[in-house]
């Protein structure tokens, strides 16, 4: 949607699919609308891995390998501070 309520075009982003057996749990687009943040589960639900990656300059390859545990609920917390929850095993944090 753009600023002013109207819709907009959508854009494909030339970036390469998940790998087998791999899915995005959730998305969201940074408050400028220049990232997007990504979770990633991976080996069935057991891994997973948070992404935020620039919408001008995506990844064509695969992310980092991942933790024990699962993330979901993704979202913007401000234009700086990206947030989830991760479940299973183990606790995540990663301070940029």
């Amino acid at each position: 949607m753009a600023g002013d309520g109207r819709s907009a075009r959508l854009t494909a982003l030339d970036a390469a699919p998940l790998p087998p057996g791999q899915y995005a749990d959730g998305i969201a687009v940074g408050p400028d609308g220049t990232r997007l943040g990504v979770a990633i589960q991976r080996d069935g639900g057991t891994h997973g891995a948070v992404e935020v990656v620039s919408l001008a300059t995506a990844p064509h390859g695969p992310g980092p390998p991942g933790a024990p545990g699962f993330p979901a609920a993704v979202s913007w917390a401000d234009g700086r501070r990206f947030g989830f929850f991760w479940g299973g095993a183990g606790l995540l944090r990663r301070d940029r």
